[in-house]
């Protein structure tokens, strides 16, 4: 038998995009800054792992190597491992994918 939590906790609304997905979606080559952000998040949480091309592609200099559905979907497991690592007991993809 598994144990619900009395209040599950869970995030409400869309997560805002981080740079470096923005940049990507449109085939731009990342800054100094997103690459930063890029790393210190993949560091935490280790999201780029699970779609090694579209990151050494993105991180590479590389954008239009990478179709803008990969980078919505990088985009997608940076914000379910950004909701595990915070311990919320229902996570979703923050809408990485809405346009």
């Amino acid at each position: 038998m598994t144990t619900h939590p009395l209040f599950p906790t869970q995030e409400i609304g869309s997560l805002a995009k981080p740079r470096w997905q923005l940049l990507g979606q449109r085939n731009e080559p990342l800054d100094s800054a997103a690459k930063a952000e890029f790393l210190q998040w993949d560091e935490a949480t280790r999201f780029a792992s699970e779609i090694p091309g579209a990151r050494d592609a993105l991180l590479g200099g590389r954008p239009r190597e990478v179709d803008p559905e990969r980078v919505r979907d990088l985009g997608a497991l940076f914000a379910l491992r950004f909701f595990e690592s915070l311990g919320l007991d229902r996570v979703y993809d923050g809408e990485a994918r809405r346009i």
